[in-house]
């Protein structure tokens, strides 16, 4: 490394993603999380950073082994079988990354844009796509060990930081190889990523578009998803566009690109993803599930200050049941109050009317669908099941959560796929009910006037 300060940010993005990455796997396996698709893919994506930091570890050890008398060594190291093993790795973890976070987007825009739909990634079907991805990556990635006369007598070594990336002028053995991957592959990766992810935030802010929401909420809501999604796209833009801009200019002769370029884009840009990783899909899940189970504590003694009661079991559940949907449409955050639908109801202060009614509805059956749409039925769709809660003026419904999962269970027959009829009758009774009571305080209210 040229300076001090190549060699400090080296040291410290590769402790970053080893240990991050570390923390990520291990924390994955102990929570017993891996049977979900995205604690899955996100399990998956640490492993493949991982190696990116071992990577730039071994990179950041060699020049300290070497610091003073490198220009001595260069050849040596360059052909030496640690500098092929490093270039295989930086491979190996960049593309195994990329290509997870693609899937990683992929799932997340059809659960998002399509949440009603059975267009879904199963937990088989992503194991066998990963599986092949992680195949494809190192066979592609070990081919420049083989001997092939195309990739030339030492293809990782043409650079001191061993990286197969083409970001010089000259067209050497094998060019083509790495702008297929590095340049073209990675950037319409990221234009996917980009594209998804904007699809998302709009279809986010349509759904918040709902009568009954307030602004205020509305707003807030969509600024969190907006940061959290420009927060990933970000890292991503930071990570590719460059070198797919570096890569570009040096192929069309725009520009000359120094040999330390190689130098800095292993210290901050290849690295920079598999630093940020953990942070983005992992230790900041941690952090708001920590600020839930706060939360969770001081909603108990605010529902028994009101005389309400929800128990244990209809807490979590009413969290649990909705993981993986869209987070800005019904799924609970840390500062809702849940109040128990029936004891809203027969509150002497509660004024039910048609917006509270369709509100209701249509959480509960967006509840049903997406319990129905992974072969569960719930088993008990009645006003005792849902839990509410109520807009600032403490009157108005804002969300319905369908909890008590005691009677639901998995079925995968035909036959038990006929008894979602049921929780459908069960949740058209309901509505029902509720539009009984609806009227009859109405006639109540109109003959006391």
């Amino acid at each position: 490394m040229a300076n001090t300060f190549q060699r400090a940010f080296i040291w410290i993005l590769g402790l970053m993603a080893l240990v991050g990455n570390i923390f990520v796997i291990a924390w994955r396996i102990k929570e017993k999380d891996l049977k979900k698709v995205p604690s899955f893919l996100i399990w998956n994506l640490a492993v493949a950073d991982f190696w990116m930091g071992v990577y730039m570890l071994i990179i950041a050890s060699t020049d300290m082994y070497y610091r003073g008398v490198y220009i001595r060594f260069d050849e040596s190291w360059r052909n030496s079988h640690l500098c092929s093993f490093a270039g295989f790795l930086s491979t190996l973890s960049s593309e195994v990354s990329v290509f997870t976070l693609t899937v990683m987007t992929i799932d997340r825009f059809l659960i998002i844009v399509f949440p009603f739909k059975f267009i879904r990634l199963k937990l088989k079907a992503c194991f066998i796509l990963i599986a092949v991805g992680w195949v494809v990556v190192a066979v592609v990635s070990f081919l420049p060990l083989i001997g092939i006369p195309y990739f030339g007598s030492n293809y990782y070594g043409r650079s001191a930081v061993c990286l197969s990336l083409h970001l010089t002028n000259e067209k050497t053995q094998g060019w083509e190889f790495s702008v297929s991957i590095f340049l073209f592959l990675n950037f319409l990766s990221f234009i996917m990523i980009f594209v998804c992810y904007l699809v998302m935030y709009i279809s986010v802010r349509r759904a918040r578009m709902i009568p009954g929401m307030k602004s205020t909420k509305r707003t807030k809501e969509a600024a969190t998803i907006a940061k959290r999604m420009t927060l990933i796209v970000l890292t991503d833009f930071c990570c590719w566009v460059p070198i797919t801009v570096m890569g570009t200019l040096a192929l069309t002769d725009t520009v000359t690109i120094p040999g330390i370029v190689y130098a800095w884009t292993a210290v901050f840009i290849l690295p920079f993803n598999s630093a940020m990783n953990p942070i983005l899909y992992t230790i900041s899940v941690i952090n708001i599930k920590n600020k839930k189970g706060l939360s969770r504590s001081r909603t108990q003694q605010t529902l028994s200050s009101r005389g309400y009661s929800v128990n244990d079991s209809q807490y979590q559940t009413a969290t649990l049941v909705y993981e993986g949907m869209p987070s800005s449409q019904i799924i609970p955050t840390a500062a809702m109050n849940y109040i128990p639908l029936t004891q809203h109801i027969n509150a002497a202060s509660t004024k039910l009317n048609i917006q509270d009614i369709r509100v209701i509805a249509i959480d509960i059956a967006k509840a049903l669908n997406f319990l129905h749409t992974r072969k569960i039925l719930h088993g008990r769709v009645c006003e005792d099941a849902i839990l509410i809660t109520l807009e600032r003026d403490g009157k108005s419904v804002s969300h319905a959560f369908l909890a008590d999962l005691q009677r639901s269970r998995y079925t995968d027959s035909e036959s038990g796929r006929v008894q979602y009829g049921k929780d459908i009758l069960a949740y058209g009774d309901m509505v029902r009910r509720l539009l009984r009571t609806f009227e009859k305080r109405k006639k109540i209210s109109n003959g006391n006037t």
